[in-house]
């Protein structure tokens, strides 16, 4: 269900806040079992925001996915 309402949302009609719409895809990846996936998503969402502080939990939280994963 969750997928579904995702999929109904476009990025660019948030404009400044497409990141948040990039972080949550990721989130749900990672709520599936699809870490490849999020960090795909968390990619994007890097690339959208602004914030430096936002940036850095966004990197942050890619980067140890990617650690968490490299088996």
């Amino acid at each position: 269900m969750a997928k579904t309402h995702l999929n109904q949302l476009n990025a660019e009609d948030l404009q400044q806040r497409s990141y948040l719409f990039y972080a949550t895809k990721a989130n749900y990846y990672l709520q599936t079992n699809q870490p490849k996936k999020a960090i795909l998503n968390l990619n994007k969402a890097i690339e959208q925001v602004s914030n430096t502080l936002e940036k850095k939990y966004l990197i942050k939280k890619r980067d140890d996915l990617i650690l968490k994963n490299k088996t």
